[in-house]
């Protein structure tokens, strides 16, 4: 099943009610977010930067990341600028995804701090973008994100969050909706590429830089719920061209090839 076929599916059926109480029991009873977010607090936080791209009737889903974290923020508003975001919002106006984090990504220092890139449609439990940050740095993972929860809308089970499961060490990142560089990674891996529509395929590139030694992970203690319907919002065949041209130039033909899980995280 190509990408394509897959979020049309996701699109059609999701969330089946069966499927959604199954997951929601699961994550009820799945300790692992309690052990982690308790052993994070014996972790120092690095400084951290986050970007975000945000939609006016969307306002309330930034301004819940922004008030549950101390972070340095940059945002970018699509169609008006809410009141309560004024301050942190650089700019205004249509533009391309990747074209418009790179400009937000400029308006923050180069202080050798992580950097959170998130979708505005995403939800968090308070507390949980820090202990991202927390884990990933204390496990010396470069490119994270948190693992989908029981109610999120999501392109691959890869990244669903696993049962009992802290974290994993893999070769693969999704490039949304919520993603986060350490300073190996933005040296690396950024500015993002502009001439891309929504950014399918950079997975392929990421791929590349863990063979080449960056470090990638799936932190599945700390959960996200993606509100929004997955490729909802844009050219799902152009985006999926994409994609198929990114992985083509690797030798690669499915998204599937790159989810591989190197290990299990474990605290001491």
């Amino acid at each position: 099943m190509s990408v394509a076929d897959f979020i049309r599916w996701e699109i059609r059926n999701a969330p089946r009610r069966a499927t959604q109480a199954r997951r929601v029991a699961i994550d009820e009873f799945d300790r692992a977010p309690h052990r982690l977010h308790k052993a994070a607090k014996r972790w120092p936080l690095p400084s951290t930067q986050l970007v975000c791209v945000y939609r006016y009737s969307n306002h309330a889903h930034v301004e819940a990341i922004l008030d549950n974290y101390e972070v340095r923020a940059a945002l970018w508003a699509l169609d008006k600028t809410h009141p309560a975001l004024a301050s942190q919002t650089c700019g205004s106006g249509p533009g391309g995804r990747f074209a418009l984090l790179n400009r937000l990504i400029g308006e923050l220092p180069e202080d050798g701090s992580h950097l959170v890139i998130t979708d505005d449609d995403v939800t968090f439990a308070p507390g949980s973008l820090a202990t991202l940050v927390k884990t990933s740095a204390h496990f010396g993972i470069d490119l994270a994100q948190p693992a989908h929860g029981p109610l999120s809308h999501c392109s691959f089970d890869y990244n669903r969050f696993q049962r009992g499961v802290i974290g994993r060490r893999t070769m693969w990142v999704e490039i949304g909706p919520t993603v986060l560089f350490g300073p190996k990674a933005r040296d690396e891996l950024l500015p993002l590429p502009e001439n891309s529509t929504m950014g399918w395929g950079q997975e392929a590139v990421w791929h590349q830089a863990a063979k080449n030694g960056l470090a990638l992970g799936i932190i599945d203690g700390v959960r996200m719920r993606h509100r929004g319907y997955v490729a909802a919002s844009y050219d799902l065949e152009t985006a999926a061209a994409e994609d198929a041209r990114a992985l083509a130039k690797y030798g690669l033909t499915s998204q599937s090839e790159m989810q591989i899980t190197i290990s299990a995280l474990a605290i001491d």
